[in-house]
């Protein structure tokens, strides 16, 4: 089975791949045991502080992984269906369940994590590192995965296969959430703190067309080379601008609601 098939152009996933096992037993197991971690950790910060904004984001995570589908046909990915452990299906494409808890991970627990460090440090300077670490985390979550999860099409700056473009458009959205806590969480007060949920499932759509639409959008269109490498370039711009104006959003939030309490459940 070879690359991409075409179809007027717009290129079309191989549905004759078959996911590997092994991989698949370890990224399930894996992630589902660091998953399990997280949400045990949000347990403890409501029973023992009360602060149940944690517990709500990763609920969000987990939820906002519907979102997977949809957004697979606007990135060109796709999870191979033959031997996968289908969690669902959406819009023809089979979701396995690694995917959940990869999404608990990245849009839930690593932001609420960088949302406290940049509490107590410089939001800006950690801001930029935990935007490095949270790109990082994406491509060692999908780069070694090529046999459990491909992407289609003429991306750019492919990494064995991993489109780098996809790493900076999934750290500024992780970026996004985690300011999103930063500045909102100390207004969070009882049941609002159930609000917390919508920003996962919001956020994901919203960053990838937002960030991702200039290199996406071509690749889906099967433009020419040179396009397509000018929207990779663009959507990485974009991603990076978004970044520098949430940080800075991040350190006027910061002074503003550093000295305020931490929300309670009422």
């Amino acid at each position: 089975m070879g690359g991409p098939l075409l179809d007027g152009g717009a290129p079309r996933p191989d549905t004759g791949l078959v996911t590997a096992y092994l991989p698949q037993l370890v990224m399930t197991a894996g992630l589902g045991a660091l998953a399990l971690v997280a949400v045990a950790a949000a347990v403890h910060q409501l029973v023992r502080y009360h602060r149940a904004v944690p517990l709500f984001l990763l609920l969000g995570a987990a939820v906002g992984s519907v979102d997977e589908a949809p957004l697979d046909l606007f990135v060109s990915a796709y999870y191979p269906g033959r031997g996968q452990w289908t969690l669902y299906e959406s819009f023809g494409r089979p979701i396995p369940v690694w995917v959940t808890f990869a999404h608990i991970l990245l849009f839930g627990a690593a932001p609420y994590v960088l949302a406290r460090l940049m509490r107590t440090v410089s939001a800006r300077r950690v801001g930029w590192l935990g935007c490095l670490g949270l790109a990082v985390s994406d491509v060692l979550i999908e780069l070694p995965n090529r046999s459990i999860l491909t992407y289609y099409g003429d991306h750019p700056f492919r990494v064995f296969g991993f489109p780098l473009a996809m790493a900076a458009v999934n750290a500024a959205t992780m970026t996004a959430i985690a300011v999103t806590v930063l500045v909102v969480e100390p207004r969070l007060t009882g049941r609002r703190q159930a609000l917390a949920a919508v920003l996962p499932v919001a956020a994901l759509p919203a960053g990838t067309f937002a960030t991702g639409f200039p290199v996406f959008g071509a690749v889906a269109a099967g433009a020419p080379a040179g396009i397509i490498v000018a929207g990779g370039l663009a959507s990485i711009a974009l991603a990076m601008l978004a970044v520098h104006g949430l940080l800075t959003l991040a350190g006027s939030g910061r002074g503003a609601h550093a000295r305020e309490p931490v929300a309670h459940v009422s």
